[in-house]
């Protein structure tokens, strides 16, 4: 029914309420989750597991929330080690499920600019599933790594009467970068707040991430399909 509804009213709002929820669930009972997706069509018949993979993995970047984007990302690291350790039959063929990739732009539209009249859909390139959650979380750790060097977090206040001004400062810059601050997690239930996943460190998180995954067996068949950045970014970690 949710899969249902997203598909008729397509909003953002929606998506990332759905995705969260399968995402919290994806985190903790990834077999199982998979095999309840895969169990349902959705309403065109088709798999309701490769719908909502496409459509969360297009979006992935336009989610906002520190909640959403940290259960959304974590998930994903979840996912990706299950790929890459899983026979396809046992994941319902999600390692070789296509989906969106970079959005491919035309030497014809390069430096111009068009008129409504002329105006075409943007295309994007299609790659394996795992290749996209590989570039999706990649581009997660440079974001982390962004907001730490534009924002750093070991300034200390030379005096009190500016602590306030710092504190309304901090919480500007969670918005910026996430849609919401992190003291909206009291709104969260109490037994959520709980979970690890809020004292996690993200982007040390990440680094082990691509660093467990280089030993993978399939770590090889991943790697040949990422763009030449990706690919010298994981050789470096």
């Amino acid at each position: 029914r949710r899969v249902h509804g997203m598909q008729q009213t397509g909003t953002l709002a929606v998506l990332v309420a759905l995705v969260s929820i399968h995402a919290l669930l994806l985190t903790h009972h990834p077999r199982t989750t998979l095999d309840f997706l895969a169990s349902l069509p959705d309403p065109s018949g088709h798999s309701a597991l490769e719908y909502l993979f496409r459509e969360w993995l297009a979006n992935q970047h336009n989610f906002y929330g520190s909640f959403e984007r940290r259960v959304t990302t974590l998930a994903l690291t979840k996912l990706l080690v299950l790929l890459l350790t899983s026979p396809p039959e046992d994941v319902h063929g999600l390692t070789s499920l296509i989906v969106q990739g970079d959005l491919l732009v035309s030497k014809s539209d390069r430096g111009g600019v068009q008129t409504r009249s002329k105006c075409k859909p943007d295309k994007y390139s299609l790659i394996p599933l795992p290749v996209k959650v590989t570039q999706l979380l990649i581009q997660e750790y440079h974001s982390l790594t962004d907001k730490e060097e534009v924002f750093p977090t070991d300034i200390t206040d030379s005096d009190d009467e500016g602590s306030s001004s710092d504190d309304d400062n901090d919480v500007k810059v969670d918005e910026f970068f996430n849609g919401v601050a992190l003291d909206d997690f009291d709104d969260i239930d109490p037994d959520l707040q709980s979970d690890p996943l809020f004292s996690l460190d993200m982007k040390q998180h990440l680094i082990q991430l691509f660093q467990h995954i280089k030993t993978l067996s399939h770590f090889q068949q991943l790697f040949q399909h990422l763009n030449e950045n990706d690919r010298h970014f994981l050789e470096s970690v």
